[in-house]
């Protein structure tokens, strides 16, 4: 963002001096000037290129509404004008509202920048700006083909700078997706599903994403540089043999080029992902990560920036949290979420909470970490409920920095419960209540958008669904145990702890899915039951004793590989004492019911073998009968026509 310099009336030496000093990173000294030379000056378009000035000056040191409120009045003075600077400023205004998340009005701005015809140089930077505005909407194919055009005219003008932008916009979609594509494979395999075509397709991107992101780095300097090789370290990191050296110099010349640069909050930022890039990784620089940590505060406290203020602090109590210094660590936080809180923060604010909840809990007091926890959570349904997507980091650091947050919490409300409660009592229906706001939040995250919604008239089904005598049965996979809980008929919560780690209980669940597919043996059996003895047999006494005819299992993790109705006891199968159902939520799950007065079935089969896959030679048959019963219209080896 350059600041405009052709002012042509009085007092032009103070609007220069503000320039001069904005050029050295002044910004707040610029300000001052600008500020007061505005009264002076009456002409509409010099006191446009002051506002402008004021405007880029504001996003700099962090102060946001300042900035959208000052193009406000340039783009009113423009539009009257018909002046061609329009675009540039619509430009600047949208990455303001992109970086806060607000990326459909982002969009709305630049599409009119785009109308206006500008200059090729102008079109490309807008281009560009669209392109990370649909790509933080998780838009990716749309985001590469927009950042395709960028380069195309930025490569067309000769033009370095947008070329490197471009290239850097092109890696981070690429990234983007590669680490979509990767969770995606993680989910589909804990549900026994084919990651291959996934993982395949994460390593290409991670190629390219490494690909272009070198390609910058090579043409360009200052902060592009910095992103470009900022953005390159993780995915070299992730590579089969890091390359420790090579990683260590791209830090190294960061930590050069960052020290050059004038404050702001970018470089408070800059400072703290180095720093914790670099302890993750193991590196040792000569530069301990305290004086950088302090450095980022120090930037922050002058910047005047909240935002770049929490950060700094929060950052700072994680450093002291890691090194065991609680109180140090407790103050800082505590600091973090009074900042955080006062500019409505919650990106920033939830990790603050969950911090503090991990402190309290390492010092003893797990009251006050349970409410800390929820405070985090809070923070977090309002993320996800009013700006989803705002960050594609926070959807793709899901396994890392959300659902920690709810295993955690659903831990310590275990630790002080009674093994059986009446539906009176509050702490399992509190541990099932925190269960369920994950798994919408698991869902959410997979589909990479806000399609998965709750009726808010559906939002308490357990009435609905286990009316009659129906019995729920909900796991909790934990890293040292997994935990049953079972909802009676008549309401009472009985909980059961399984001594069993996490990674030992996958390996038996993914022993049971592999032997339950070679169907010409009964090798599945062993497994089934010991899955069987771990899981159901702790509340058999209590399951015989509610007499439920249907059990509905609400599963977690892997346990959605296998079908419990295959689980053994040595002599029956779950499937022959109960009616076995199963669903990933209560609260997604609808309970209105359907009207079967008109039903009809369109069934489609395929009976003939596609090779890797065996024919299903009972397929047609079944279908058939389907049909039969409720009346439609079968498709069978049939393709189904491309829309």
């Amino acid at each position: 963002m350059a600041v405009e310099t052709q002012v042509t009336s009085s007092p032009v030496q103070q609007v220069q001096q503000g320039i001069e000093l904005y050029q050295l990173g002044e910004y707040q000294k610029a300000i001052a000037l600008w500020k007061a030379a505005l009264p002076s000056i009456s002409t509409p378009q010099d006191r446009a290129i002051i506002i402008n000035n004021l405007a880029k000056a504001y996003y700099q040191i962090g102060q946001f509404s300042q900035a959208i409120s000052s193009w406000n009045d340039v783009i009113t003075i423009y539009r009257n004008q018909q002046n061609p600077a329009l675009a540039g400023v619509l430009i600047d205004q949208a990455q303001v509202y992109t970086d806060l998340g607000q990326q459909r009005r982002a969009i709305s701005l630049l599409e009119e920048a785009k109308s206006l015809n500008p200059e090729p140089v102008i079109r490309a930077a807008a281009l560009g700006a669209l392109g990370n505005a649909t790509e933080s909407l998780g838009d990716y194919d749309q985001a590469l083909t927009i950042h395709q055009e960028s380069l195309e005219i930025a490569r067309e003008l000769n033009n370095n700078f947008y070329i490197a932008t471009a290239l850097n916009n092109l890696g981070t979609v690429y990234s983007q997706r590669s680490a979509r594509y990767n969770y995606q494979a993680v989910a589909a395999e804990s549900q026994g599903d084919d990651p291959t075509k996934l993982r395949q397709a994460a390593v290409a991107d991670k190629e390219a994403a490494i690909k272009y992101f070198q390609e910058t780095s090579q043409l360009s300097d200052g902060w592009l540089k910095i992103k470009a090789l900022m953005n390159l370290n993780p995915l070299l990191i992730k590579s089969e043999s890091p390359p420790k050296e090579l990683i260590i110099k791209n830090w190294q010349e960061v930590r050069d080029i960052l020290a050059k640069m004038p404050d702001s909050w970018k470089k408070v930022y800059a400072l703290v992902n180095l720093t914790e890039s670099e302890l993750k990784f193991g590196a040792d620089d000569g530069v301990t990560p305290l004086v950088s940590l302090q450095t980022a505060l120090n930037v922050a406290n002058k910047l005047g920036d909240p935002r770049s203020l929490s950060f700094a602090l929060g950052s700072l109590g994680h450093f002291y949290e890691q090194s065991g210094d609680y109180n140090q660590a407790m103050e800082l936080t505590r600091k973090a979420q009074l900042t955080a809180q006062e500019i409505n923060a919650y990106d920033s604010l939830y990790l603050w909470e969950w911090q503090a909840g991990r402190i309290l809990k390492a010092t003893g007091d797990k009251k006050g970490a349970i409410s800390s926890y929820y405070g985090a959570i809070a923070s977090l349904q309002k993320i996800r409920d009013d700006l989803l997507l705002a960050t594609q980091e926070l959807q793709f650091d899901f396994r890392d920095q959300v659902e920690p947050i709810y295993r955690q919490l659903i831990g310590l409300l275990l630790e002080s419960t009674p093994t059986q409660q009446t539906s009176e009592t509050t702490n399992l229906q509190e541990v099932l209540d925190t269960l369920e706001l994950l798994k919408l939040a698991e869902l959410q995250n997979f589909f990479g958008d806000d399609c998965v919604s709750v009726d808010s008239s559906d939002s308490n089904n357990e009435g609905v669904l286990t009316g009659g005598n129906t019995a729920l049965v909900y796991s909790i996979i934990l890293e040292d145990r997994t935990e049953m809980i079972l909802r009676s008929p008549d309401g009472t919560l009985s909980s059961y702890s399984i001594p069993i780690i996490k990674s030992e209980l996958e390996q038996k669940i993914n022993d049971l899915r592999y032997l339950l597919e070679l169907r010409v043996t009964e090798q599945y059996l062993l497994p089934a039951q010991e899955i069987y003895e771990l899981l159901i047999r702790p509340m058999e006494a209590d399951l015989a004793a509610a007499e439920p005819d249907t059990i509905i299992f609400i599963n977690d993790g892997a346990l959605r590989k296998i079908p419990m109705t295959a689980l053994y006891d040595g002599q029956d199968f779950l499937i022959q004492k109960y009616a076995i159902a199963t669903t990933p939520s209560l609260t997604l799950t609808s309970t209105k019911s359907l009207d079967r007065s008109n039903l009809s079935v369109l069934g489609l089969a395929l009976s003939v073998a596609r090779p890797p896959f065996a024919p299903l030679s009972n397929v047609v048959t079944e279908v058939e009968k389907v049909t039969e019963i409720l009346g439609g219209m079968n498709l069978i080896n049939r393709p189904l026509a491309k829309p």
